[in-house]
C-alpha cells in the first residue's frame, strides 16, 4: 500500500516492510501491534475453547452419576461458557472499535489489509462456531439434567405414595380384626 509519493507498506502474514523516507511510520506499527493483539486473543480463547470442549467430552463420557451431584458442574460450565462468550464479543467490539476510532483512510486500509493477512475473519468465525457448539451441547445437558431431575422427583413421589399405600392397607387389616 501507499500512502504517499515516497512511502510503502508490504504485508504479508508472517511479516510487514514499512518504507517511508519522512520515517513517519509509528502509526503503521501501532496498527501491526492492535492487529497482531487481537490475533494472540483470538488464538487463546480459542486455545481455551479446544480446552473447554475436552472437558466437555470427558464430563459426557463420566458414569451417570446421581443428577444431584452433576447439577453443580452443569451450573458452573454453563455460567463459564456465558462468561467465555460474553468476554470474547466484548474484546472482539472494543477492538474493532478502536479501530473504527482511527478514522484515516489509509489506517483503515492498512489495517483491512493486515486484518486479512492474519485472517481474523476465519479466526473469529471459528471462535463463533464453537462458542455455538458448546452452548449447545450445555443447553441440551441442562434439559438433560432438568428431565432426570423432574423424573427423579416424579419416582420418589411416587414411592412415597406407594409406601403411604401400604400403609393404610396395612392399618385396614390390623384395625379389622
Amino acid at each position: 500500500m501507499k500512502y504517499g509519493k515516497d512511502d510503502v507498506t508490504i504485508v504479508d502474514w508472517d511479516g510487514a516492510f514499512i518504507f517511508d523516507s519522512a520515517g513517519d511510520f509509528d502509526s503503521n506499527i501501532e496498527l501491526f501491534e492492535i492487529a497482531n493483539l487481537q490475533l494472540l486473543k483470538l488464538r487463546i480463547l480459542d486455545n481455551d475453547l479446544d480446552d473447554r470442549l475436552e472437558k466437555t467430552l470427558k464430563m459426557m463420557g463420566v458414569s451417570k452419576r446421581l443428577p444431584f451431584i452433576r447439577s453443580g458442574e452443569v451450573r458452573r460450565t454453563v455460567k463459564e461458557i456465558i462468561e467465555i462468550r460474553t468476554q470474547s464479543i466484548l474484546e472482539s467490539e472494543a477492538v474493532e472499535r478502536n479501530i473504527k476510532l482511527i478514522g484515516d483512510w489509509y489506517s483503515a486500509k492498512l489495517y483491512s489489509l493486515i486484518s486479512r493477512k492474519f485472517h481474523l475473519d476465519s479466526w473469529k468465525a471459528e471462535i463463533k462456531e464453537k462458542l455455538d457448539t458448546l452452548e449447545d451441547i450445555y443447553t441440551m445437558a441442562t434439559e438433560n439434567f432438568s428431565v432426570s431431575y423432574r423424573a427423579t422427583l416424579e419416582f420418589i413421589i411416587l414411592g412415597g405414595w406407594f409406601i403411604l399405600l401400604l400403609l393404610y392397607v396395612g392399618e385396614f387389616l390390623f384395625t379389622r380384626k
